[in-house]
């Protein structure tokens, strides 16, 4: 019977498969860890010299599966350098707007790594953010700033160097929504509970030509439970309730809108004055049908129709009370909204059922 040798590690092919299997379970324990290491710095690195040290971004944790095509970001914050936009405000040379993102769960999945690395192209199955805070601060766009960048600039500048991105779909939701004056930090306009989905979403040097394509996506579904928009003096609130978007069906509805006086009628005009209207308009379901969806993308909002199944007008003014001497030639409705930095065009207003009340002090 032959005897039992002893099985050494120093020589062999045990020894050989043993050393491999250290020396690739090292290697896959370096790469996990120098992998994030790498994107940390790379997506940092990118974010702050594109914006030109405008943004920054952090975030508490980064997973990424590179065999399942799937990244997972929590508690990611992009703070903008409020103190650098306003010496750009200084200097004429500023941006419209600036914006801090904070997102407590960022998702995608169904990412084709491959593509991405030898051919340029992005594909992935879905981009989900959940619970999105947007705080967008607005200045005065430079007055020699010329007009936004059309389609094919848009999406050259959000390409970069790569070729083409796919996404079968983007889901925003419960997303929060606010814009500052950044001269005042006051927030003149919020809105709770946004929810967007975009499908079939394609970047590249076709598709700004796709007028089947809404901002690259094929459909376009915008949702928002309220928003609430106040005047420069604070007089009045703007109140909008479930206001819906489709590029599919071209139409833009809200439940309800309100242009709500903050006081009342003693108190508005005791706060005024003089001699002034104080304004209480409701406006029920209303919806623009027929939206031209290339002239919105121009930044113009042209309708075939306005449809509201019900209003509810009240005017007052206080005799009582000295007039002013305000020339308001030109200032008139009609007038103000020729004046619009966005054109608007409505061939037909319906209003289904109305409520008209002036009355005088």
């Amino acid at each position: 019977m032959p005897s039992k040798k002893n099985i050494r590690l120093g020589s062999g092919p045990v020894f050989i498969i043993l050393i491999i299997a250290l020396v690739a379970a090292a290697g896959f324990g370096a790469w996990r860890y120098y992998k994030y290491k790498l994107v940390n710095q790379e997506v940092k690195k990118g974010i702050y010299e594109n914006s030109n040290g405008l943004y920054k971004v952090t975030y508490d944790n980064l997973k990424i599966d590179e065999a399942a095509g799937f990244l997972y970001v929590t508690n990611l914050v992009i703070t903008p350098d409020t103190a650098l936009f306003r010496k750009m405000i200084k200097e004429n040379k500023n941006p419209p707007l600036i914006l801090r993102v904070t997102i407590p769960e960022l998702k995608v999945t169904g990412v084709k790594t491959p593509k991405a690395l030898l051919e340029k192209n992005i594909e992935g199955s879905k981009l989900e953010i959940k619970s999105p805070d947007i705080l967008i601060y607005f200045a005065k766009r430079p007055t020699d700033s010329v007009k936004r960048p059309d389609s094919r600039e848009m999406y050259e500048q959000i390409l970069g160097n790569l070729k083409r991105i796919k996404v079968d779909s983007v889901e925003i939701t419960n997303s929060s929504l606010a814009f500052s004056d950044i001269r005042t930090e006051t927030k003149t306009i919020t809105g709770e509970n946004i929810n967007i989905h975009l499908r079939d979403i394609l970047i590249d040097s076709t598709s700004f030509e796709d007028k089947t394509r809404f901002f690259f996506a094929k459909n376009v579904d915008v949702d928002l439970e309220k928003g609430v928009l106040k005047n420069k003096t604070g007089t009045y609130q703007y109140l909008f309730d479930a206001v819906s978007f489709s590029n599919t069906q071209r139409t833009f509805t809200v439940k309800k809108v309100h242009i709500k006086p903050v006081l009342g009628e003693a108190a508005f005009v005791k706060k005024a004055r003089l001699q002034t209207d104080r304004f209480d308009f409701i406006f029920n379901d209303v919806s623009f049908k027929n939206i031209d969806l290339d002239k919105l993308m121009d930044e113009s909002f042209y309708a075939d129709t306005l449809i509201v199944r019900d209003a509810n007008v009240k005017i007052f003014r206080d005799l009582s009370y000295p007039r002013d001497k305000v020339d308001r030639r030109g200032g008139y409705p009609q007038q103000m909204l020729m004046k619009m930095d966005l054109p608007v065009a409505i061939k037909k207003l319906v209003f289904r059922s109305a409520f008209i009340e002036y009355k005088e002090f």
